[in-house]
Order: C-alpha cells, then sequence, then structure tokens
C-alpha cells in the first residue's frame, strides 16, 4: 500500500454476508465496506459522456436565458402553472453566454485531461480486482441493508428463494 493509500484508507469497513453456500472472494469488505454513499472516482473520461454532460449544460443556460429575458419570466416559478416546454425552438443565447460556455468547456476538458494522465482512482488495486470479479460471477447478488445499514453480499439463489417466499 502506498502512503497515499494508507492515509486516504477508510478504518470502519463493515457490510453484512448474508451468503449461506459459498463464500464471496477474500477482501470483499474492501470494497463493500466503503458503503453505498461512496462516489467512484473513474481513471479516464469517457468524450460521448463528456460531450452529453456539455451539451445539457448548454441547452439548460440557453433555456433559462430565453424564459428569462426574451419571455420576460422571474425566477421564481408557480409550481401549479408551470407546464414544461417539449422540445422548444431555443436559439443560441448572446455572444457573451457562449463565450463563456466556450471558455468552461475549454477549461474542464483541460482538467479531465491533466487528471487523466495520474492513475487518479480512489480505488486500491485491490479494490479494483474485487470489483471486476462480480460482473464475471453472477453467483452473489449485492444490495443495500434495510434501514440504511449498509450493502450486503448474499448467494443470488437463495435471494431468489427468499423474496418468493
Amino acid at each position: 500500500m502506498t502512503l497515499r493509500e494508507y492515509h486516504s484508507h477508510t478504518s470502519n469497513m463493515q457490510y453484512h454476508d448474508l451468503y449461506t453456500t459459498r463464500p464471496p472472494p477474500n477482501n470483499i469488505a474492501k470494497l463493500l465496506g466503503l458503503g453505498s454513499k461512496f462516489c467512484l472516482q473513474s481513471r479516464n473520461l469517457d468524450q460521448r459522456k463528456f460531450d452529453n454532460m456539455i451539451n445539457r449544460l448548454k441547452y439548460n443556460v440557453r433555456v433559462k436565458h430565453f424564459v428569462n429575458n426574451v419571455l420576460g419570466k422571474s425566477n421564481q416559478s408557480m409550481p401549479k402553472l408551470y407546464i414544461k416546454i417539449q422540445n422548444p425552438n431555443i436559439s443560441k443565447a448572446p455572444a457573451l453566454i457562449e463565450g463563456a460556455l466556450k471558455r468552461f468547456k475549454k477549461s474542464l476538458r483541460a482538467s479531465f485531461n491533466s487528471r487523466r494522465s495520474f492513475n487518479s482512482t480512489n480505488l486500491t488495486k485491490l479494490q479494483t480486482n474485487i470489483l471486476h470479479y462480480f460482473p464475471m460471477h453472477d453467483e452473489y447478488i449485492i444490495l443495500l441493508a434495510n434501514k440504511n445499514l449498509g450493502p450486503c453480499v448474499m448467494n443470488r439463489e437463495v435471494y431468489i428463494r427468499e423474496c418468493l417466499t
């Protein structure tokens, strides 16, 4: 374990083991113990997801500008009168806004590219190996416990039998 991994690891890593027939792989607590609210940081950036995110941002900014300036509406909406515009014909915003969006996209892309040069995932190699184990082995199911008690691992056949009974 590197020094960075040692100082950033979680000490209270718990999960519920509800398996009855075959135990899951060793060190599963290292992955499931992170909890259901752990945010996984990816090593790389999918170009399609990045473009989709930027296009959604541009669309939202343009709609906001259209509603505020073109239609003369205020920021306060009346929930009972709110109607979602289906496929509105929204043109580009003024050059000032479009330029800011272009600069933001460029700086965000540069930030992602610089981050990608490092091995920047927040999982250890052991956790990554365990994470890649589950898509190839479907005899286990990982689910959340009742009352927010954390993740559970269970044999799939037992889980299906319990659900049916």
